[in-house]
């Protein structure tokens, strides 16, 4: 399944690697932690999850693989649950 940032939103990256999301339609704005900022990026409407998982894996590189895993996992689930991405 193919991972895509619904339209609607606006996104600020700041300089801390931090992101800002904001919904017009709901008028939330949603702040997200470099490794959020840094999924948010990859997920453009041309990756899968397992090909954000690897991407993400080869620029964390000194951290334990499979825990890395399980918390993009936790982190897409939780972007899709507050309604910021779709999964096709």
């Amino acid at each position: 399944m193919i991972l895509s940032r619904k339209p609607d939103l606006n996104t600020t990256l700041l300089p801390d690697g931090h992101a800002v999301v904001f919904s017009p339609t709901t008028n939330w704005a949603y702040t997200l932690n470099p490794m959020a900022a840094a999924i948010w990026e990859f997920c453009d409407g041309t990756n899968s999850r397992d090909a954000l998982v690897d991407q993400l894996l080869m620029l964390v590189k000194d951290t334990d693989p499979e825990q890395t895993t399980q918390r993009i996992g936790s982190i897409i689930d939780e972007l899709i649950e507050a309604g910021l991405l779709t999964q096709e």
